[in-house]
């Protein structure tokens, strides 16, 4: 089974919000705004991330950046083959 790319679309937003979920319930939070202008500097988001547990993709998927919904459109367009399995 083949998904249209409507269906990948929709299916990559819904995994992100699964993630949100998922990232919140294990006590992440999104980042202030100050601590997001800080994240830029990929050390310093790693050390958000491990340390503070800070993430910066905890967010509405429309704000995400490209290369993330990429990555989101790539486990949805694979489920229908784990499915098979």
């Amino acid at each position: 089974m083949r998904l249209t790319s409507e269906q990948i679309e929709l299916m990559a937003e819904v995994e992100h919000n699964r993630w949100n979920m998922e990232k919140l319930l294990l006590g992440y939070s999104k980042p202030t705004p100050e601590e997001e202008e800080k994240c830029k500097d990929n050390a310093v988001r790693k050390e958000y991330k491990t340390k503070r547990f800070v993430h910066t993709d905890i967010r509405p998927y429309y704000q995400l950046d490209e290369g993330t919904k990429e990555y989101d459109r790539c486990i949805s367009e694979c489920l229908p083959l784990i499915a098979e399995q």
